[in-house]
């Protein structure tokens, strides 16, 4: 009897000791830790509006109607300004397998689909040893449906057709960095996300995904090895008068951003990190019609990396022309995590999606 007794407590004790274990263990899809604490695979389960369904009619319509009229814009609540290629692209429906056809307006045929061509991209990054995020911009009324005037009154999320491709994208293994939660967080605390007049994200949008970027960074091998250089910053206010401004006919006073300046050079050719995409990695950091330098995405990935970066931005489509530079000049050498940012209204409104090679 003492001896099974003894049997029973050690069984006991060897079970205690491997759950234990397995708790500490980190996850193998994110580097370390609970997978539940790393927004860019595991995110909690997004709250959809109960009438996205009427919302996304009601984008569809006013798109539709604005097209018919020749607008490139629509006013919105406010002083806001709404891009109509951006509300057709919400309201476009599933955009990727064979409704891609449908959904995307990209000339040729065979480059209308995202998917294959981002799994294959993720694939080829893979093979090259190279970590990386796929950073897609939300809609301005995808975090702020409020400023549709005429919209029905939401409760949640309406960019439920970005939210199941993303999910799609997960299952293919792809890191996806879903921040529509994040900058919903930022706008509810009186913060713009987005530039009322400006097709663009504010300078405190790119400094809140910033810090999502380094969550993920964090975690991986490489970054404790990397040189550290520690940024500081300055806060600053922006006057800027947006390129949406432009394509109104009536005239449109500029805008006011509060924005923290990071100071120093952000940006390095030898650097371990490199981010892609198109105007939404220029915008507040190259200057010029660009608004303004040292407030922009790379600025403050830099600093919240403790590291300069490399920064391959191109204006007009993010989705291949950007990845064709980044191969072309050779930019992945001695690269060991990237970053590929553009606005999600690409998904249906650009040139189309290509596969390309990561190195030659």
């Amino acid at each position: 009897m003492m001896l099974a007794m003894r049997a029973f407590s050690f069984c006991c004790l060897l079970a205690i000791a491997l759950a234990a274990c397995s708790a500490d263990k980190p996850d193998p899809t994110t580097g370390g830790g609970s997978p539940a604490s790393d927004k860019t695979q595991k995110p909690a389960a997004p709250h959809v509006a109960e009438n996205a369904d009427a919302y996304l009619a009601h984008l569809k319509k006013i798109a539709a109607q604005a097209e018919s009229d020749g607008k490139t814009t629509l006013p919105g609540t406010g002083k806001d300004v709404l891009l109509v290629k951006e509300l057709r692209s919400l309201a476009a429906g599933t955009f990727w397998g064979d409704a891609a056809q449908t959904a995307s307006r990209a000339a040729k045929a065979n480059r209308r689909d995202p998917l294959p061509a981002i799994v294959a991209y993720h694939e080829a990054l893979k093979k090259a040893g190279i970590e990386w995020v796929f950073v897609p911009v939300p809609a301005k009324v995808a975090v702020d449906p409020s400023l549709v005037p005429g919209a029905p009154a939401v409760e949640g999320r309406i960019d439920v057709h970005c939210i199941a491709f993303y999910d799609e994208l997960r299952k293919a293994g792809v890191p996806v960095l879903d921040v529509v939660p994040d900058l919903q967080e930022l706008v509810s605390k009186g913060t713009r996300a987005h530039c009322m007049t400006d097709t663009h994200w504010t300078p405190a949008a790119c400094e809140t995904v910033a810090a999502l970027v380094r969550e993920r960074a964090a975690k991986q091998r490489w970054f404790a090895q990397a040189t550290k250089t520690e940024f500081e910053t300055t806060p600053k206010t922006l006057t800027l008068t947006g390129d949406m401004a432009a394509m109104r006919r009536e005239a449109t006073g500029p805008e006011q951003l509060a924005s923290s300046v990071v100071e120093g050079t952000t940006t390095s050719d030898s650097s371990p990190v490199l981010l892609l995409g198109d105007s939404h990695c220029l915008v507040f950091h190259q200057g010029g019609d660009m608004h303004a330098k040292g407030a922009g995405f790379p600025d403050h990935v830099a600093q919240q990396l403790s590291m300069p970066i490399t920064v391959v931005g191109v204006r007009g489509s993010g989705a291949t022309p950007s990845r064709v530079d980044a191969f072309r000049g050779k930019r992945f050498e001695g690269k060991k995590f990237a970053i590929w940012c553009l606005t999600a209204r690409e998904f249906t409104e650009g040139q189309g999606w290509s596969t390309i090679p990561v190195k030659r």
